[in-house]
């Protein structure tokens, strides 16, 4: 194993053992549950803010473009009646 995948591996590690020990001190105090599911509530809010954000500015470009369209449209009207 090289140098480097050898001080990944020691990082991940070290990272999976505080993980773990975070885990283990909310398991005896029986709030694991809770702590996993605010962790999970706090997903679901941040992910459904963003998606309705994205999806505000998705209808919006879309209005604007459309708008633009018909602006272009009449404009070619105009020009045929001409």
């Amino acid at each position: 194993m090289s140098e480097r995948q050898n001080a990944f591996t020691i990082k991940t590690n070290r990272l999976s053992d505080e993980v773990y020990n975070k885990l283990a001190t909310y398991a005896k105090s029986r709030k694991l549950g809770d702590y996993i599911s605010s962790l999970i509530l706090r997903d679901l809010d941040d992910s459904s803010t963003e998606r309705k954000a994205m999806k505000d500015t998705k209808i919006y470009e879309m209005l604007e473009h459309i708008k633009n369209e018909l602006a272009d449209l009449k404009t070619l009207a105009k020009q045929q009646v001409l």
